[in-house]
């Protein structure tokens, strides 16, 4: 416990200097998350002997730059151009399978198109939102359900987590945004309340989709870069859920 609790406070601050930081610093910081990522997903997958092409790290790489001295809708045009060279890997490499191809693309978009959306709101205060709900619904539906927690969400996947702490999540969740969206002087708070419940709703989703992977590999966790919470696609789960979902609401309903 002593260790999970120094490595949690040590990746808590270094979390919060770079998005206070923002910018290119905070756009490094998601390219390593995913270059991590990304490693961690490779070797989780070498488990049960299955290739997931290192071409993603320079997909990762390609997205860090574009964000840089390009604009979003690039990024978008990559998904294509991406899919075209896992095709290309496919056909002319006969070490990949389709199967290992298509978890090749199912990871360049888990991971570093998902991360990459955290870049583009590095000088918006609100990008705040993203690390604010998937705490605040973390936090809430543990406490909830330690203190009054009885039916289980999914026991199978996570015999701990119960619905009556995603209900308490869901509910935190609202609360710490609205407290948060209040601080800053936003309005139209009833479209904040709507963000933060579908972006509730998709971290707890995240979390269990990671779950149910890891069991399907048959590993606890994904690594060991933070000693007592696993890897980094252990603690960033539920992030990789939200940060499209409020990339896209903030730019096209707020």
């Amino acid at each position: 416990m002593k260790t999970r609790i120094i490595s949690g406070l040590l990746g808590s601050i270094i979390l919060l200097l770079t998005v206070i930081t923002g910018g290119i610093v905070l756009k490094f910081g998601v390219l390593v998350i995913s270059l991590i990522g990304i490693k961690e997903f490779i070797q989780a997958f070498k488990h049960i002997e299955i290739k997931i092409t290192k071409y993603l790290y320079l997909y990762a790489i390609s997205l860090f730059i574009i964000s840089i001295f390009g604009s979003f809708q690039i990024i978008n045009f990559t998904i294509i151009i991406n899919f075209l060279i896992l095709m290309f890997i496919y056909v002319f490499n006969k070490d990949y399978n389709i199967y290992e191809i298509a978890l090749s693309l199912l990871c360049s978009i888990y991971i570093p198109y998902s991360l990459i959306h955290i870049s583009f709101l590095s000088e918006n205060i609100l990008v705040w939102l993203i690390f604010i709900i998937a705490f605040a619904t973390d936090t809430f539906a543990y406490f909830t359900g330690r203190l009054i927690g009885k039916r289980k969400l999914a026991p199978i996947l996570s015999p701990k987590k119960t619905i009556e702490g995603a209900v308490g999540g869901l509910l935190g969740s609202i609360i710490t945004t609205l407290i948060f969206v209040k601080f800053i002087g936003m309005t139209n708070i009833y479209m904040y309340i709507l963000l933060a419940l579908i972006c509730s709703i998709a971290s707890i989703i995240g979390d269990l989709s990671a779950s149910k992977i890891k069991r399907y590999i048959k590993i606890k966790d994904y690594g060991n870069i933070m000693p007592g919470h696993g890897g980094i696609l252990d603690r960033f789960d539920s992030i990789l859920f939200i940060a499209p979902l409020v990339f896209y609401f903030i730019n096209y309903f707020i």
